[in-house]
């Protein structure tokens, strides 16, 4: 596979190979939020940082 690739998220990515962690979505222009280290689109970074909080809530308990 070649192509343009840049930097995201600690490493080097193909465009079309960039997507959100969640929905698989491709991340057009690179736009993107991180948590826990994989990139995600805005919807799927809120359902993702709302699942983390309710996980430390019920942990806490």
């Amino acid at each position: 596979m070649f192509g343009a690739m840049f930097f995201a998220v600690n490493k080097y990515w193909h465009a079309q190979c960039f997507q959100c962690d969640w929905c698989g979505k491709p991340l057009v222009g690179g736009k993107h939020y991180v948590v826990d280290n994989l990139p995600y689109d805005l919807e799927c970074h809120w359902i993702k940082r709302l699942a983390i909080q309710k996980e430390q809530q019920e942990q806490e308990g």
